[in-house]
């Protein structure tokens, strides 16, 4: 993978500055993610850490495709865990901390190129994190919600693609920004 000029320069120049609480925000979930999967497999667990890994790799660097390799390495960790028919809540909790994660992590790239490490950045970023963390934790209630209290022999498959149309759902949203 070769750098682009501007992406260098910005790094050695020091234009890309991650602001904390987002990075925070966004390893904390990925975390968490890692974690749910390990209940389930420790080769899940063991896959989801290496994407955990390239996704701070790539905050730190502030680089989107490493950013955003990271997160679907971690999100396709939830898709197997999905095929490999684990428990609902697994899977949900999984997505939704992906879900998380991805949404932290481009916030703060897109955060640290527009500041600098003077800029006091903390109101926006709590704000932006305590919405985005609520409306995604209601729409995993939601999703299980409705598992839970839809016809008892509902197939993996089902899941699987309630989990896969929420990566293209973010998909989109990334692609109309």
């Amino acid at each position: 993978m070769s750098v682009s000029v501007t992406q260098q320069d910005e790094f050695e120049n020091n234009l890309y500055a991650p602001p904390v609480i987002s990075v925070v925000v966004a390893l904390s979930a990925a975390l968490l993610t890692v974690g749910v999967l390990g209940s389930a497999s420790i080769e899940l667990a063991a896959a989801g850490a290496v994407g955990t890994v390239l996704f701070a790799f790539g905050l730190i660097r502030g680089t989107p495709r490493v950013v955003i390799g990271g997160v679907v390495g971690l999100f396709s960790c939830v898709l197997v865990a999905g095929v490999m028919a684990v428990p609902t809540g697994v899977v949900l909790f999984g997505a939704a901390g992906t879900v998380i994660a991805y949404d932290s992590g481009i916030y703060a790239l897109r955060l640290g190129r527009q500041t600098t490490t003077e800029a006091s950045t903390w109101r926006a970023e709590s704000l932006h994190h305590l919405a985005s963390t609520l409306v995604i934790a209601g729409t995993a209630g939601i999703g299980v919600g409705l598992f839970l209290t839809g016809p008892g022999n509902l197939p993996a498959d089902a899941l699987f693609l309630l989990v896969l149309s929420a990566g293209l759902l973010l998909w989109v949203v990334q692609t109309a920004d």
